[in-house]
């Protein structure tokens, strides 16, 4: 039914969401509870993430993935942006 391409993507996909959301319990304030499990699931929106940028990273490249693109590389710059912002650069080409 599916190529073996379109399982690899989906697995990418399916892996780098799973790891958003362990990277976001585990950077949380280490108490297991509703806010811990729900704000991983609505990404960021109600409850707790932990680190925001690591989370933030994880869950562009798993989208980045999902689209049809395959991540070749990801960093965050030494300087921040515009009022202190925290910037990162994917670099993905399409397949």
């Amino acid at each position: 039914m599916f190529r073996a391409g379109s399982k690899f993507l989906y697995a990418l996909s399916a892996f780098g969401f799973v790891a958003a959301f362990f990277y976001a319990l585990a950077t949380g304030n280490h108490a297991v509870g509703m806010d811990s499990l729900v704000g991983p699931l609505t990404l960021g929106y109600k409850g707790r993430v932990g680190d925001h940028v690591g989370y933030s990273i994880l869950v562009v490249l798993q989208a980045i993935d999902a689209a049809g693109w395959r991540t070749c590389a990801c960093t965050i710059p030494a300087v921040s942006g515009a009022g202190g912002a925290i910037e990162a650069f994917a670099l993905a080409h399409r397949r």
